[in-house]
């Protein structure tokens, strides 16, 4: 009996091991599927960081004529 309750462990261990991988690949698959998306997205955040750079480049370039 108590040989037979650990395999029912075992196989209840296994079975939710493989519950928690699909998951797993279920969140790959949404990457994956956003790559062209996630593309678009970094480039736009690129944008940003240059147009930041620039209005900090404009102001300090103030600064100095204003001295």
């Amino acid at each position: 009996k108590k040989k037979e309750k650990k395999k029912e462990k075992k196989k209840r261990k296994k079975k939710e091991g493989k519950k928690r991988k699909g998951r797993k690949k279920e969140g790959r698959k949404k990457e994956k599927k956003g790559g062209e998306e996630g593309k678009k997205g970094e480039e736009k955040e690129r944008k940003k960081k240059k147009k930041k750079r620039a209005e900090k480049k404009r102001k300090k370039k103030k600064k100095e004529k204003n001295k």
